[in-house]
């Protein structure tokens, strides 16, 4: 049995090639997926196909689904048919504030999976994604679809919305680089003076998530801005916090299911586009001995 949108945008894309973009808490890629396979990503994340239908199949449901989009949570596997065409998948920001704004604007859902949104949403953003990749069009013309999706264009002076200071100041400090390159949980507790079990209640309660699943998703934030930024992939991993490239190699399959060459690789033809305070924030902060503080009010914060 197959599920369909029967409103499907056909437009043939027309760049080779493939494109990423970065904000400060998303990424993301428009480029070709030359054969069918299994995809289970850590972050949350939005799929298009631009070439007609996006056909997926989710684990552990026997339908295929036919649609213009997908809102697909974290960590779920699925199966996407599409071979030889163009995807866009918009990875959503790693504090889950995306997600829980677009799932309320799915229609229906398969499995896990949210689809059938409302047909101007989906129009638009089919619209924009074919004007970036047939031109190779800037950050500024990327963030049409983050607008038409009704999400906030984040910036540094509004970077973590919870409520518990103590968390913000943790945030604030895994973001100036003060926790460490290696840091664990209870680094991360004993500099805001809270146990280990606190932090772990506080972060499930906030971002539904573990502190391990939050660094993840941070430090491989950290990775995807500093190649985009034009580190090697080895200098890219130090900043990330990995112990080196190797290891970052194994964190990334485990977490993306496909090897980084694939993704990074210069046979590829990626372009990067790079979001101004994202550059701003690579200069001051990753690139530098001594992060700048860009955060001294989050960090200031008493425990």
């Amino acid at each position: 049995m197959t599920l369909k949108n029967t409103s499907i945008l056909d437009t043939t894309s027309k760049h080779d090639g493939s494109l990423i973009y970065v904000w400060r808490k998303r990424l993301l890629f428009v480029g070709p997926s030359i054969k069918a396979r299994t995809r289970k990503y850590v972050p949350c994340y939005l799929m298009f196909c631009l070439d007609g239908p996006l056909k997926i199949t989710v684990k552990g449901e026997s339908d295929v689904l036919e649609c213009r989009m997908v809102l697909v949570p974290a960590s779920t596997e699925i199966t996407c048919h599409n071979e030889n065409q163009s995807l866009a998948v918009l990875y959503l920001d790693y504090f889950n504030e995306d997600f829980e704004v677009l799932q309320i604007k799915a229609n229906r859902k398969y499995g896990p999976v949210y689809w059938d949104f409302e047909e101007n949403i989906e129009t638009y953003c089919l619209t924009v994604l074919h004007e970036l990749n047939n031109h190779q069009l800037g950050i500024d013309a990327a963030d049409g679809l983050i607008t038409a999706l009704h999400l906030r264009l984040h910036r540094f002076d509004n970077f973590c919305d919870v409520g518990d200071e103590r968390l913000k100041r943790i945030i604030g400090l895994m973001i100036m680089g003060k926790l460490g390159k290696n840091y664990k949980i209870s680094d991360a507790a004993d500099a805001v003076g809270l146990s280990v079990p606190r932090v772990v209640q506080l972060f499930k309660k906030s971002f539904n998530m573990t502190f391990k699943e939050f660094r993840n998703k941070f430090k491989m934030h950290i990775f995807v801005i500093s190649i985009a930024m034009g580190r090697s992939h080895s200098q890219a991993a130090q900043d990330a916090g990995y112990v080196d490239s190797s290891h970052f190699c194994k964190h990334f399959k485990a977490q993306t299911g496909i090897q980084a060459s694939n993704f990074f690789d210069p046979d590829l033809k990626t372009k990067f586009f790079v979001e101004e305070s994202v550059k701003d924030y690579f200069e001051q902060t990753i690139h530098q001995e001594s992060p700048a503080e860009l955060y001294s009010s989050v960090a200031s914060v008493s425990s």
